[in-house]
């Protein structure tokens, strides 16, 4: 499994990010984040698209102070 890097939150340039890259930044398991989601917990609420989660930029700036 090769391990993924992104762009620093402060220089990210997409309004919105996937779950696997906004799980990244957040320092959790992508299941943890679809399961705030899912179950509409959590300190961020994602957009769905189809089957998939788009995390807002701005909220992950926000809940990690950036």
């Amino acid at each position: 499994m090769t391990d993924i890097t992104y762009p620093k939150l402060s220089e990210e340039t997409r309004e919105h990010v996937s779950t696997k890259c906004a799980a990244w930044h957040v320092h959790r398991n992508q299941m943890t984040l679809l399961n705030w989601a899912k179950a509409g917990t959590g300190p961020v609420k994602p957009i769905k698209i189809g089957k998939s989660y788009l995390w807002k930029v701005s909220d992950l700036r926000k809940l990690l102070g950036v």
